[in-house]
């Protein structure tokens, strides 16, 4: 991105999509952030709750099994 910095992104919900996205996106430099509702505090950028993982984020990827997990 020549002159622009790169977007930063929360991934909430480390299921197998979730887990797999945010890989990529750590790889490429451009994760902010981690936030799982069962701890994972060993995943890259893992925050204890969603308002830390969002806050200053600019993108924002929800990967959650149905809306009572949201």
């Amino acid at each position: 991105m020549a002159g622009k910095q790169a977007p930063n992104v929360a991934v909430l919900g480390l299921g197998i999509m979730g887990m797999a996205i945010a890989n990529n996106l750590e790889q490429d430099g451009l994760l902010a952030a981690t936030w799982n509702r069962s701890k994972k505090t060993g995943f890259p950028k893992f925050r204890e709750s969603i308002s830390d993982a969002v806050h200053g984020s600019e993108f924002i990827l929800v990967l959650v099994t149905d809306d009572q997990a949201a």
